[in-house]
């Protein structure tokens, strides 16, 4: 994939994460924005001290290079957009590599984003072992030199999940307030609500004594 097409496919995704994001108060349209965010990371680093870093895992499973970069970052990344603190710790030699980046700030309230993972079939097939492997298939370049830098990655896993998502299927489980735990919510919360809106139940009114009772004279009257 050329430069030129890259940015232009970059470009599309701001757009149409700058529309799905701006309708945030509907659920549904703010997990497809969400959605939309992750599946690319474009934008630029900066540093106030000289660091560097070239690394790149494309296609899938060829990482290679070092990127050790502590600093800001301005665009898309990490699911959020503006401007952000940034770091970088990557490493690759082709079999084996291991990725950890993160994201946090930007113009939404989104969480810190952190992502930890082993990459090339070797590291791949040690996180499977080990069972805690997340890797997700993407395409990844990161490069600074000095002062600043540029970041151009695709998430071919997430553009599956943006998809999915006009289904109402969500393949990587981070879709807020779906309908089923709205649903559910609901349910749990009508009992209580359905109690509420009824009245009290009426008192009991007091019994009153038998006639008998009333006129009941005490025995010792009776007696002489």
């Amino acid at each position: 994939m050329s430069v030129r097409m890259l940015l232009r496919a970059a470009m599309r995704a701001v757009c149409v994460v700058a529309v799905l994001l701006a309708a945030q108060g509907c659920t549904y349209l703010g997990n497809r924005g969400r959605d939309a965010a992750q599946m690319f990371d474009v934008g630029l680093t900066f540093t106030k001290t000289p660091q560097f870093g070239i690394y790149a895992n494309c296609p899938l499973v060829t990482p290679v290079g070092y990127s050790k970069v502590d600093g800001t970052y301005v665009g898309l990344g990490g699911g959020k957009m503006g401007t952000m603190e940034h770091r970088q710790n990557n490493k690759g030699f082709l079999l084996w590599g291991r990725e950890e980046n993160s994201w946090s700030g930007g113009l939404t309230d989104e969480p810190t984003t952190e992502t930890k993972t082993d990459a090339g079939l070797v590291g791949i097939g040690q996180g499977l072992a080990k069972g805690g492997q997340t890797y997700k298939p993407a395409c990844i370049h990161y490069l600074h030199v000095g002062w600043v830098g540029a970041t151009g990655n695709i998430h071919y896993y997430e553009i599956m999940d943006f998809a999915a998502g006009w289904a109402g299927l969500d393949p990587s489980g981070d879709d807020r307030g779906g309908f089923e735990s709205t649903m559910l919510a609901s349910a749990d919360a009508r009992p209580e609500s359905d109690a509420a809106a009824q009245p009290p139940p009426p008192r009991p009114k007091p019994r009153r004594a038998g006639k008998a009772a009333e006129h009941r004279f005490p025995i010792e009257l009776l007696v002489p």
